[in-house]
């Protein structure tokens, strides 16, 4: 068992779809399709969010 992770509900903010965005357009780039595919695009993302 993992210890010290905490899953926590997040505020839709901004700053918080922003750092989302990046998350999806970064792990999608290193080869994670998670139903997108390389390159995608920041529209692409935030559509997603």
């Amino acid at each position: 068992m993992i210890s010290g992770i905490e899953i926590k509900a997040l505020n839709d903010t901004p700053q918080v779809r922003a750092l989302l965005i990046a998350m999806l357009i970064e792990v999608v780039a290193d080869g994670a399709s998670v139903h997108f595919l390389y390159p995608l695009s920041t529209q692409d993302a935030a559509t997603f969010w």
